[in-house]
C-alpha cells in the first residue's frame, strides 16, 4: 500500500511540473524564440519496458526542451510518435503553432504499454519526415529505456542518410553500444544516458544540440530597387544582449564598406543610395558577450535605372 501510494504522489509530481512548465512559457520573451526553423518527432517509448515514472519523466523533460521555441510552419514543428504494439502518432507536424497547445497536448498524452515494436515506430518516424513539406533540418529525438529496441540499426542509418539527425535520451539500463552505433556524430552532444530521476540536468546541453541543428541563420533580400535594398534576417539576439553589425559595398570598387550597427531587436535593415545595376556584397553578423556567431553574406545587383529619351 505504502508503495502504491509513494508512486501515485511522483506522478502528481510529474504532472505538476508539466503545468509549471505551461505556465513559464507564456511569459517567455518572444525575441529569444525566434532562432530556429525545423521539423522535430519525438519517439517516445511508451511501451511496457517503460515504468509510468519514467514515462512521465521523458514527458517532463520534452516539455522544459521545447518551451522556448517559437512553432508552427516557418518556426519549428514538433509531432509526437509513441512506441508500443503498435506506433501510435500522437499529433504530427503541422498540430501546434504555439506553446499552450504543445504543453497542454503533452500534458494529456497516456502511456501505450504492451511491446517495445520500435522498428514499426521507426518505419512510420522515417515516412513522416521524408513526406514532410518544406527543405527544413529535420530531428529524430528517441527517448527510451533502451531496452530490447529491436532490429532498428538500417531504419536509422537510412534516416541518417537522408539527412535527418537522429538523437538520443536512453535510461542507465540501455543498450549503450547500439545506441552508439544509430546517435549521429557527434556522441557527446547527440546520445545522453541519464538516470531517470536526474534526466532535468541534460536539458539545456540537448537543447543546445538541436538549436545547432535547426538555427536559421540566413541573410536575404527580400525588395530591390535601382538604388535600395531591403535585408532581412531572423533575430537570435535577446533583448539587450548585443547589437547587429551590418557591411556592404559594391563588388569591385575602391571604396571602404559602409557598416551599420543595428538594435538586439532588428529584424530587417534597409540599404539607401546604392547605384543601378550594380552588385554588391552584404556581410552580417550578430555581436555579444554570451556566444559567438558566425558572419553570414549575401549577394544582390540592384536593378537598372530608368533611362531618358532627350529630344
Amino acid at each position: 500500500m505504502e508503495k502504491m501510494e509513494s508512486f501515485l504522489l511522483r506522478c502528481v509530481f510529474i504532472v505538476a511540473t508539466l503545468q509549471r512548465s505551461f505556465c513559464q512559457s507564456v511569459a517567455l520573451p518572444g525575441t529569444e524564440l525566434n532562432c530556429c526553423e525545423g521539423d522535430i518527432l519525438l519517439l517516445l517509448d511508451s511501451s511496457g519496458s517503460v515504468s509510468n515514472f519514467e514515462f512521465f519523466r521523458f514527458l517532463s523533460l520534452t516539455a522544459n526542451l521545447l518551451r522556448p521555441f517559437s512553432l508552427g510552419r516557418g518556426h519549428v514543428r514538433v509531432a509526437l510518435l509513441l512506441v508500443g504494439t503498435s506506433p501510435h502518432l500522437e499529433f504530427s507536424l503541422d498540430v501546434h503553432s504555439n506553446q499552450e497547445s504543445l504543453l497542454r497536448a503533452l500534458q494529456s498524452v497516456r502511456q501505450l504499454q504492451g511491446d517495445t515494436n520500435t522498428e514499426a515506430a521507426v518505419d512510420l518516424a522515417q515516412r513522416l519526415l521524408l513526406e514532410a513539406e518544406g527543405d527544413v533540418p529535420k530531428v529524430l529525438l528517441w527517448l527510451t529505456d533502451g531496452v530490447q529496441p529491436g532490429n532498428v540499426e538500417k531504419a536509422m542509418s537510412d534516416l541518417k542518410a537522408r539527412g535527418v539527425n537522429v538523437l538520443i535520451v536512453s535510461t542507465i539500463h540501455g543498450n549503450y553500444q547500439l545506441l552508439q552505433r544509430v546517435a549521429t556524430p557527434p556522441l557527446v552532444s547527440h546520445l545522453y544516458s541519464v538516470d531517470i530521476e536526474s534526466i532535468d540536468i541534460i536539458t539545456e546541453e540537448l537543447r543546445e544540440a538541436i538549436i545547432k541543428i535547426i538555427r536559421a541563420e540566413r541573410l536575404i533580400v527580400i525588395h530591390l530597387t535601382s538604388n535600395s535594398a531591403v535585408l532581412q534576417w531572423r533575430p537570435v539576439l535577446a533583448t539587450d544582449s548585443g547589437y547587429y553589425e551590418l557591411r556592404y559595398k559594391a563588388v569591385g570598387e575602391p571604396q571602404p564598406e559602409n557598416t551599420m550597427v543595428l538594435s538586439s531587436t532588428s529584424s530587417q535593415a534597409e540599404l539607401t543610395k546604392l547605384q543601378p545595376d550594380t552588385t554588391y556584397t552584404a556581410s552580417f553578423r550578430p555581436e555579444s558577450n554570451q556566444r559567438l556567431f558566425s558572419t553570414l553574406t549575401v549577394k544582390f545587383t540592384t536593378l537598372p535605372g530608368r533611362s531618358f529619351l532627350i529630344l
